[in-house]
């Protein structure tokens, strides 16, 4: 080569990588999370907010993790933290997204190399991961109507089963709505509201019936630390990208 001249590129280096270009953060960007509400919570939070002492909400949404005084909770994320692959991580930091391969597949693009990922794996993960980030702190999105309990099971399930399952469920309303942001009426026993893990986004409903029936029948209440994680990975699996979407059956909470 003449001096001056450009080196050649190889196939293997005609990459783009550019930290300006797009990458699937923007498709999770968290909700802020808000404060105590009047009315809401339990009343030892009201006391500890009023004395100063309370769980200050976080600045930025859900990325950051809210303190928790539940030494369950404060184990799941020691978990995440002490099991993190580093060099997934440097990929989901670093990457950039290129785009859908299929309907359950995604291409991103690290330093010269080109990922396919499971779309469906990934974000179960990265919701879990938010629920456990927001414990307590959720915001919240009505169901509009509120979906009756009963209609999430089987048509074939006999009657007294399901009304035994939706009473357990009803039964621990006061935690799901205080933790996780799920709230139930108890009289009409309806689903009114569910967790917003994702700003001006909403879940594909089509795995909602299949979360209640596992938030009825499939938790251990016997074990503080197996249930939050049960529920958060419950909650995980219905936000998870699927391939098709009814976000006008849900409206942000207030709307």
């Amino acid at each position: 080569q003449g001096a001056g001249s450009v080196p050649e590129l190889y196939p293997h280096q005609r990459v783009r990588t550019d930290s300006r270009m797009q990458s699937m953060d923007k498709f999770f960007t968290a909700a802020t999370v808000p404060g105590p509400t009047p009315g809401g919570g339990s009343h030892k939070r009201k006391r500890e907010d009023a004395a100063g002492g309370g769980r200050a909400p976080p600045e930025r949404g859900l990325r950051r993790w809210v303190p928790c005084e539940l030494a369950s909770v404060r184990e799941l994320r020691e978990a995440l933290r002490s099991g993190c692959h580093d060099g997934l991580r440097e990929l989901f930091h670093h990457h950039t997204f290129v785009g859908c391969a299929t309907k359950t597949s995604c291409l991103v693009q690290h330093e010269t190399r080109l990922y396919i990922m499971n779309t469906h794996r990934v974000s179960e993960e990265v919701f879990y991961q938010m629920v456990l980030a927001g414990f307590g702190y959720l915001p919240r999105m009505r169901v509009r109507p509120p979906l009756p309990l009963a209609d999430c099971f089987p048509p074939g399930m006999p009657r007294e089963q399901v009304d035994t399952a939706v009473g357990q469920l009803v039964q621990r309303g006061a935690l799901l709505r205080e933790y996780f942001s799920v709230e139930l009426d108890a009289e009409a026993r309806t689903l009114c509201a569910i967790p917003q893990l994702v700003e001006s986004g909403y879940p594909s409903l089509d795995g909602l019936p299949a979360a209640v029936r596992s938030l009825a029948e499939d938790l251990d209440w016997s074990s503080e630390k197996t249930c939050l994680q049960k529920i958060a990975r419950v909650l995980a699996s219905m936000y998870a990208v699927r391939n098709s979407w009814a976000a006008h059956l849900v409206t942000p909470a207030g709307g």
